[in-house]
């Protein structure tokens, strides 16, 4: 990922509301506000054997692997997995958690937030600052 934002909430217009808004997101959590350093702007991880992206402000991405076996020969097929909720926070820990927009009303196979167990990647808001 290259182009890694400074910390936004998704939704949130007015940046001075961004602090309120991630407050109210720890909270849905049960989890405390973390420092901007700590915040996470996206996470991979394993679920079921598919390898899922959750990345604030856009849809759960996911692909499954599976292997074929053709006239003897084994084929690999990556199935494209996607959920129309919208990534609002991931707050860190054991498990980690995952707020959507399902957790107002919005159509998702996940309920929000929902629980992530062993992590394969994490990338941090950009720097300090909040983006303008």
């Amino acid at each position: 990922m290259t182009n890694i934002p400074a910390f936004f909430v998704y939704g949130i217009v007015n940046p001075k509301d961004f602090e309120s808004a991630y407050a109210d997101l720890a909270k849905l959590c049960g989890t405390q506000v973390l420092s901007r350093e700590k915040r996470i702007y996206s996470i991979t991880f394993d679920r079921d054997g598919e390898v899922w992206t959750a990345t604030v402000g856009e849809k759960l991405l996911g692909k499954k692997q599976r292997t074929s076996h053709i006239q003897g020969r084994a084929v690999e097929r990556t199935t494209e997995l996607s959920d129309p909720a919208i990534v609002l926070g991931i707050f860190p820990g054991n498990p980690s958690q995952v707020v959507t927009t399902a957790s107002f009303g919005y159509r998702s196979a996940w309920t929000s937030p929902f629980l992530v167990g062993k992590l394969a990647s994490v990338i941090y808001f950009k720097s300090h600052q909040v983006q303008k």
